[in-house]
């Protein structure tokens, strides 16, 4: 499991003890602000430059996830999220990917939450989305949803926009096949109070591995 913070606070702890003491056989990885910024200098020397200089510095936080998930593998998970079940049993041993979405909007609109997501090392669909945040130009796409123009532009930049379009991307050229990827059970892990998602309709909290509390911070900052 790895979760980033600027500091390994309370709350990053309450989340790290709940799965910890659920898998005790996986390794738990905090990084740091220190630990990410020397993790792009000395693996993706070409992208640090303009990853230290991304802003919001929101930005820099989403597309380190996909730093640390191309050169490690495992899990990521926000800081806000926390486990009631051992993971292991909803991950298929034959996928690469494993995502809570994509959530379909519309037709043309999808999303991939960045806040729980596993992979297998060395997958070159994480050195594409990084291409894609260093070739970024605004707008990324429509806003079907009325997203404010700072929202819009972090998630359409580095967050669940940037990441469900790049998924798209390496489907339609082959990079990805179907079948390398797992898209949880919409009761496997959840938003509190559903808040941005809708509740299966089969919902059952008994069934609930792990809950994002959707504090986004980010965007209230």
């Amino acid at each position: 499991l790895h979760q980033t913070n600027n500091q390994l606070n309370d709350e990053v702890k309450k989340s790290r003890d709940s799965f910890c003491s659920l898998h005790p056989d996986w390794e738990y990885r905090f990084w740091s602000d220190e630990d990410c910024i020397e993790l792009v200098k000395d693996r993706h020397p070409n992208f640090y430059s303009y990853w230290s200089n991304l802003d919001p510095p929101i930005k820099k936080w989403d597309s380190i996830r996909s730093v640390i998930l191309y050169e490690f593998g495992g899990l990521y998970s926000d800081i806000d999220v926390l486990f009631y079940k051992n993971i292991e049993e909803i991950i298929p041993d034959n996928c690469k990917l494993v995502f809570r979405s994509p959530t379909k909007i519309n037709e043309k609109f999808d999303v991939i939450k960045n806040h729980f997501m596993l992979s297998a090392p060395n997958l070159s669909f994480w050195l594409q989305h990084l291409k894609i945040v260093l070739n970024f130009a605004n707008p990324l796409m429509s806003n079907p949803d009325g997203r404010p123009d700072f929202e819009m532009d972090v998630t359409a930049h580095t967050g669940e926009l940037s990441l469900a379009f790049c998924f798209n991307l390496c489907i339609k050229s082959g990079l990805l096949s179907r079948d390398d990827v797992h898209i949880l059970n919409a009761n496997d892990v959840i938003n509190h109070n559903f808040t941005n998602s809708i509740k299966p309709d089969d919902f059952a909290e008994n069934k609930v591995y792990a809950e994002h509390f959707w504090n986004n911070k980010w965007i209230k900052t």
